[in-house]
């Protein structure tokens, strides 16, 4: 599982690291803060890859291989761990750090659910939002990176997906 948090800055950065994704990648859930492009537009913009499936997130939604899944405005979203399955809930609570969607309450629902098996990746910084949800990702003992460069974030989520060939799920 990667999560993915940043800003509506970093749509195009975004489209730029999934263009190297492949269908059978891990499932990726994004949250992009800010002032929200229409959805057709920014699903246009990540849907250059073919291989890949690109949604906005449905309560009970299945986290699949080579599927991206973005957060709806204004809601949260957290992984769950459904027995051998990740599921997705979509939740209208109080903003954190000032943000709804949070990227602190994905992350450490990623923690939560997937522990080791996580992957964060944090490309910009809003804020505190991030930052407590990535300390929860490493002490789960998740991989985690935030943003420097589009060449270390490439060669982060490469890694991701090697990692992921060679964890069964469990």
């Amino acid at each position: 599982v990667i999560v993915i948090g940043g800003s509506t800055d970093d749509l195009s950065l975004l489209a730029t690291l999934l263009k190297g994704a492949t269908s059978d990648s891990p499932g990726t859930l994004v949250i992009l803060q800010g002032e929200q492009p229409a959805p057709d537009k920014m699903l246009k913009k990540l849907l250059d890859n073919p291989a890949l499936t690109v949604v906005q997130a449905e309560n009970g939604q299945e986290l699949k291989r080579g599927m991206i899944v973005l957060a709806p405005i204004d809601e949260h979203i957290v992984l769950k761990r459904c027995e051998r399955a990740y599921k997705i809930k979509r939740v209208k609570g109080p903003m954190i750090a000032g943000q709804r969607p949070s990227i602190n309450v994905l992350f450490k629902s990623a923690a939560s659910a997937a522990g080791p098996r996580a992957n964060g990746l944090l490309l910009s910084s809003s804020g505190l939002d991030g930052q407590d949800g990535q300390r929860e990702l490493l002490q789960a003992g998740a991989t985690v990176l935030t943003h420097f460069s589009e060449k270390e974030s490439l060669e982060f989520l490469e890694r991701c997906r090697q990692r992921a060939k060679t964890v069964k799920a469990g």
